[in-house]
């Protein structure tokens, strides 16, 4: 998260990365507000880059970028919104995962009520992975373990 007091500047960028797995997309979501700005420079760490140009000043924005890791390192992107007076530069380390394996415990068909007993391990990628378990079953609560 990056802020800068300027005139007509943005004053705070956000920068969430979404999903993760190599060889699959991962969502960057760039939260722009409190200013103005004409240009987004991305660089994933990997040696990839991606630059978004606006003829005119965009004021509070969220913009997406979707990039695909093909190596399970350490990634130090950064995100830079500027206009041609000022900028601010945000820097996040992204791990991405190498793989999710979900193994179900129980019988694939249940009688209700009855419970499910399902186990995932994560290869790679960062130490606090965060899970959110919802079965869409009407009954459960959804569960998120760390």
């Amino acid at each position: 998260m990056g802020n800068w007091t300027g005139k007509d500047f943005a004053h705070h960028v956000d920068l969430r990365i979404i999903g993760g797995l190599v060889d699959e997309p991962t969502h960057f979501r760039i939260n722009i507000t409190g200013g103005n700005f004409t240009q987004i420079a991305v660089n994933f760490g990997d040696g990839s880059n991606e630059l978004l140009l606006t003829a005119t000043l965009v004021v509070d924005q969220i913009v997406f970028f979707n990039h695909t890791y093909r190596e399970m390192e350490s990634f130090n992107v950064t995100v830079n919104v500027s206009t041609s007076q000022s900028c601010i530069i945000v820097t996040e380390v992204f791990n991405p995962i190498l793989s999710v394996t979900l193994k179900a415990r129980s019988p694939k068909i249940l009688k209700t009520p009855s419970q499910a007993v399902v186990m995932a391990s994560v290869e790679g990628g960062p130490d606090d992975v965060g899970f959110v378990w919802n079965f869409s079953d009407l009954i459960g609560d959804t569960i998120v373990k760390q």
